[in-house]
Formats: C-alpha cells, structure tokens, sequence
C-alpha cells in the first residue's frame, strides 16, 4: 500500500513545483509547454509502486510503525520516517546526477515536509477506517484482522488510482476530431499509411494515401529528376495492339505546353507496327514530360513513396489546378489514355556534378523499339549559347540508318535540355474501324518532383485520396473545424496533424483532410486539449469546490483522531 502511495510522489511534486513556477494560464503548459506528451496507461502507473526503491521505501516506513496504535505516535513516526527516506533517496539522487544546487535541496526539503505530513494522515485515515471495519464484523479474529489488512491494500491501490485519474484529467491531451480544408495556393508534407498498416486494400477502400491515385485529366505531367536513371515502358490493354512512333530531336524544352506547340511534320525516326517500347536516361539532371496531343483525358498514377512535399495551385486563367509533388526512392508514374496521339519527352541537362563540381559532360538516352536498341549520345558544344538561343525546338538533323545501333547527336546549346520527343499514335488495322484500345506509359524512378498540371476542378471534386498518418500543410486555410467546432483560421496558419487521417478533394476543388488527429499543432502551439480544459467554467468550479470540501472533511476528521488519540483497536488486539 504504501510503496504505490509513495510512487506517485514523484509526480505530484514535479506538477506541483511547475505550476508554483509557471505564470502560464494553462496547467499543461506550465508543466509541459507546448509539448504533446503520451500519458502513461493505468497499468504502467500501477506498475510503477512495485519497483524495487518505492517497495523498499514502504517496508522502512512500514517497519517504524508496526504494532504502533496510538494514533499521534503513528501519524508522527510515519511522517518522520517518510521524510527521511525521502531526502536520503534525494541526496543519493543529487550526487549521481550532480544537480546538489541549493535550489534543488530546497524544493525536495519542503516537497517531503509537505508529502510526509500528507502520508502520515493518509495512513492514520485508512487504520482508521480499518478499524471501523474491524469493530462492525462478526466474524473470528483472525478473518477480521484478515480482512481490515485486505481494506488497507485496497484504499492504497484506489487511492493511486484516484491519483492517476485526477492527473490523466489535467495532463491527458486528448485526441481530436478534425477537418481541415486549404484552398490554393497551400504547401506542406505528407506521409501516407503504408499498405501492411491498412490491412487489405480492398477494405473499406482502405488504401494509402496518394494525390494521383487514379486522376482522369485533360492535363499533363512532369517529372524532374536530380539523379537520372529514369525507366520508362510501355504497357498495352492488348498483345496486338501496334503503334506508329515518331521521334523528334528537341532543345530547351522544359513544359509539356511548350512541346505541344512544336511542329512534328519532319520527324528524325519514324516506325510503323510497333508492339514494344521502352526508354531509359543516364545519371543527370532529367526531365520526363507526357500528356495527349489533342488534350484528351489522361489517367494518372504516382506512387510517391513514404514521404513527400507538395504545392498545390490554381491557374487563374484555366480556373484548372496544379499539384507538385516530391517522390522518394521507388517512386513510379503511370499514364493511361485511349486517346490516339500521346506526346512524351526526355529532356536532359548537360551539366553534372564531377568530383564535387559542376561541369558539362554527353548525355545518354536508350531506346528499346521492339527488339532493336537505339543508343542516342548528346555531346555538349564546346560555345555557349546566348539567351536569345534559349527556346524550345525541334531540331533539324538527319536521322540514323534503321540498322544502326548508336547516334551521335550535337546540340547547340551549353547547359541548356537537349532531349527526345515521342509521338505515339495506335496504328490502324487494314482500313477497318479501330476499336479503342488504353495505352500506359509507366516510369520509374527515385527522387525529384513530379507535377501534374491543367487538372480539371470536375474531374477531382470529390475524389478519395487516402489514407495517411500525418500531415504538415501552409497555405490558404478556408476552415478547419476541431470536434465539430469551427476555429478561428488565418489564411496562412501552420497545422500539422499525426493521427488516423482521410484526405479527399472537396466539392469545390479544395483539399480536405480529416479524421481523428492524436497530435495536432497550430503554428508551435498544441491544439489537443485536456479532458480539464474541455470542461465548462461550471464544471470546473464544482470540481475544485467538491475536491475542496472533501480535503476539509478529512482534514477535520484526522484533526478529530489526533486529539482524542483513542488507540486503533485492531492493533492493540494484535499486540
């Protein structure tokens, strides 16, 4: 009983000290700041009384008192004895730690006058109490002094408990029912629910969380890599399905828009009934570009990885949004149309980093077309450029044999983007009427950015993004309601949420993020309130006047033994 009294001291004094310091309105904060603490379970709490040094405490203080009845000499033996080995416990404490500073022996010196004192009457009111017990049972001595020892253990246990309960109300932030929804332009970082944390997919449509799950745009998609190393296959709806292939020599192209305007009436290759296709760049700086000739709607995927940064935007003239995200290692990008003319790009950087500068070096790009394997090198031009040059074209060159396994190209143009254009358009079948046929481009890679831009407000309202476990988002904040409460927004507030979250697009083409947030900050300040700091001014009023009077009943009551000083009965039988 007494080692899970003495257990909770520590906390008591440390929440007690830190208010007597604090000028902080907040209880919480004046023990803990702004940070998000996971407060113990009732167990661990329990736990904690049967570790060796407060077991050890309560056997001392327990061995200084037995067989003592007399209700004065029992309170003072208790408080004395707690008292020293409280300071004992202390000073062994201050000199491992080295903290013996006569601020800290001051605070420990009056925190154990003041919690012996406190445990004295604790345990003259639960002797007390036994012996009432005791006094009104007909049964044998012993079952009696059986039973009073039983009620001694339990009103310790329930008073640690009542301890726990009235800290968990005070310093338990709880978890929070949010929905928050950010307008354009608004950034942040995301880290989707992994797959093996959702169980399976299909429950529920319990998937990760991902901007580009399955998006149906008019729109087009970038992708910049720092490192290179991009993979791109094509994937068919149907083995027979062939393709007619035009490929063009551009330069300076860093826009899907700027590439679309291009004139492709003299391609440098072209192939007829092409069944496979795949493409694949060196290590550099690359940019992989896509979307459909005629702006037919594109289905499109991104894998992102663990963890990515993402800007989202809105074109004030197409009234069509812009999302940017960063991807990590693994990351892929699917597009899949059945329109019949899709243009895609590798764009590439003649400067690379060599032993640790930057310098120009010849770029490389293979191409796979059925089952023949292009290698292009472009070498940089030993001049450079003026600005003017610095437009995207299609370059003038004569092609290679179709049996020639390597080109060499040179490209006008230091430091610029040299790169490939593709044009993919299904093939027809012998004059007969085609019927349509998806096609998929897939790349793969790892880091950099992807951005999909001209998405439709129609074609993402409403659409269900995932899962994920935390979000960190600035922007254009339109509302954010916590437990069904609108809050007070800024447009450009910070919050960050950890948690079981959902993201959606809104109705209106705004994210909205929701669910129930564990953790959640506005800015550096913690917005997960305490049970205490839920309640009413009412309700806080009856519980501090309830606690009082039940502080001052007990008070008057131990006040009442100590002066009539009549012996505790069923220790004097025991004697």
């Amino acid at each position: 009983m007494l080692a899970l009294i003495l257990s909770t001291g520590p906390q008591i004094q440390n929440y007690a000290l830190s208010l007597l310091n604090s000028g902080n309105p907040s209880i919480y904060a004046s023990v803990y700041g702004e940070e998000l603490i996971k407060f113990p379970r009732l167990m661990t709490w329990i736990r904690a009384g049967f570790e060796w040094q407060f077991l050890l405490a309560g056997a001392a203080v327990a061995f200084v008192c037995v067989r003592q009845s007399a209700p004065r000499m029992l309170a003072w033996r208790v408080s004395v004895a707690t008292f020293m080995i409280l300071c004992l416990v202390d000073a062994a404490n201050a000199v491992v730690t080295g903290s013996a500073t006569l601020d800290f022996l001051v605070k420990n010196l009056v925190s154990n006058g003041i919690g012996a004192v406190f445990l004295g009457a604790l345990v003259l009111s639960f002797l007390r109490a036994a012996d009432l017990l005791y006094s009104n049972l007909e049964v044998g001595a012993f079952s009696k002094r059986l039973t009073a020892s039983l009620a001694i253990l339990i009103a310790g246990f329930l008073t640690s408990c009542s301890v726990y309960y009235v800290c968990e109300l005070l310093f338990s932030p709880r978890p929070t029912e949010i929905k928050a929804y950010f307008a354009t332009p608004s950034s942040g970082t995301i880290v989707p629910r992994l797959s093996n944390e959702l169980g399976s997919p299909s429950k529920e449509g319990r998937v990760p969380f991902s901007f580009f799950s399955s998006l149906a745009t008019a729109g087009n998609a970038t992708w910049t890599n720092i490192n290179g190393d991009l993979q791109l296959t094509l994937l068919q709806e149907k083995a027979s399905q062939k393709y007619h292939v035009d490929i063009h020599l551009i330069s300076g192209c860093n826009t899907f828009d700027a590439i679309n305007g291009l004139d492709f009436s003299r391609p440098w290759m072209t192939f007829d009934e092409v069944t496979t296709l795949q493409a694949s760049t060196d290590t550099g700086i690359t940019q992989f570009l896509a979307g459909s000739l005629q702006g037919h709607h594109t289905k499109i995927k991104v894998d992102s990885g663990k963890v990515g940064f993402f800007d989202f935007k809105r074109d004030s003239q197409s009234n069509s949004l812009s999302l940017t995200q960063f991807v990590g290692d693994d990351a892929h990008l699917e597009l899949s149309s059945y329109a019949d003319d899709l243009l895609f790009a590798f764009s590439a950087s003649f400067l690379n980093k060599k032993n640790d500068e930057l310098a120009n070096s010849p770029r490389f790009l293979n191409l796979k077309i059925d089952k023949t394997t292009y290698v292009i090198q472009f070498v940089p031009p030993l001049k450079s450029p003026s600005n003017k040059e610095v437009t995207c074209k299609v370059l003038e060159q004569d092609g290679p044999a179709k049996n020639s396994q390597r080109s060499y190209v040179e490209i006008d143009g230091r430091g610029l983007l040299p790169g490939v254009l593709l044009r993919l358009r299904p093939s027809d079948l012998s004059g007969i009427r085609r019927v349509p046929a998806e096609t998929t481009l897939r790349v793969q890679g790892a880091d950099g950015w992807i951005a999909v831009h001209g998405l439709e407000i129609d074609s993402v309202a409403g659409q269900p993004l995932g899962h994920l476990k935390m979000f960190h988002v600035r922007g254009n904040i339109l509302n954010f309601i916590l437990d069904e409460s609108s809050t007070a927004v800024q447009p450009f507030d910070t919050y960050t949420a950890i948690g079981e979250l959902q993201g959606n697009f809104s109705a209106d083409g705004n994210l909205l993020f929701s669910g129930r947030a564990d953790s959640l900050w506005k800015g550096n300040v913690r917005a997960n309130l305490t049970r205490w700091e839920r309640l009413s001014w009412e309700a806080k009023v009856f519980l501090l006047g309830l606690l009082g009077s039940f502080v001052t009943f007990m008070g008057s009551l131990c006040s009442r033994w100590l002066r009539e000083n009549r012996p505790i009965s069923w220790i004097t039988y025991a004697n």
